[in-house]
């Protein structure tokens, strides 16, 4: 099934040019340096509009180690605020548009599925920094461990 949405996504409504838009202009802005934590958040969800029904986007860090945690830069960590901060007005302005598409989506039996795939990227869309893209199957695997993690704990 998840191959059958993936192929209406492209197909009929042109999945494949919205990632290549979005990775181009994702590539656009890594290379600028400036806006690079944006253009790496945009990589992922081009990676995901590639095929959005078999992945998810979440913020990395639930992807991540605790050892990755603590290696992390935090001078990387703060300058990804501050560009998440300013990109907060492009982003809402982003997120406006992609709910007006839902809702002309909706209007059809076959832009249902579509609509879906817009409205899993809404939080892309508002805030791209620091997004990772995962398959499902990893992801329940990282909703699994956490789960007994926290069973473990009690």
């Amino acid at each position: 099934m998840r191959t059958l949405g993936n192929l209406l996504w492209h197909i009929p409504f042109c999945g494949f040019m919205a990632a290549l838009s979005v990775a181009i202009g994702g590539i656009i802005l890594v290379c600028t340096v400036v806006a690079a934590p944006i253009g790496l958040g945009l990589l992922q969800y081009a990676k995901f509009l590639i095929a959005p029904f078999d992945h998810r986007m979440v913020d990395k860090s639930v992807v991540q180690t605790d050892i990755q945690k603590e290696l992390e830069n935090k001078l990387w960590k703060t300058y990804s605020s501050i560009v998440s901060i300013c990109w907060l007005p492009f982003g809402v302005f982003l997120v406006c548009m992609q709910v007006i598409q839902v809702f002309g989506l909706c209007c059809t039996v076959v832009g249902i599925p579509v609509a879906m795939v817009v409205w899993k990227a809404l939080g892309v869309a508002l805030n791209p920094v620091n997004k990772v893209c995962v398959h499902n199957y990893q992801y329940d695997q990282l909703v699994r461990e956490k789960k007994i993690a926290n069973y473990d704990a009690k």
